[in-house]
């Protein structure tokens, strides 16, 4: 990523993507969370990628949800 400007657009490209994909329901908001963590650990925010993953983690308990996609 080179600069912050493009930083932030990709980040709101893959928000925009990610809640596309849980709109028609082909991600649930565990996948999501999965999904952005993912993006968080491509931008070297490693905390911000772990918080969502235990987020992640919360949802799929919380719904009994053991899908790891």
């Amino acid at each position: 990523m080179s600069t912050d400007a493009d930083q932030f657009q990709e980040f709101i490209d893959e928000v925009k993507y990610a809640t596309k994909l849980v709109r028609n329901k082909k991600f649930n908001l565990g996948q999501y969370y999965d999904h952005m963590a993912d993006f968080f650990k491509y931008a070297n925010m490693l905390q911000d990628a772990e918080d969502l993953r235990v987020l992640a983690r919360k949802w799929q308990i919380e719904k009994g949800d053991s899908n790891d996609n």
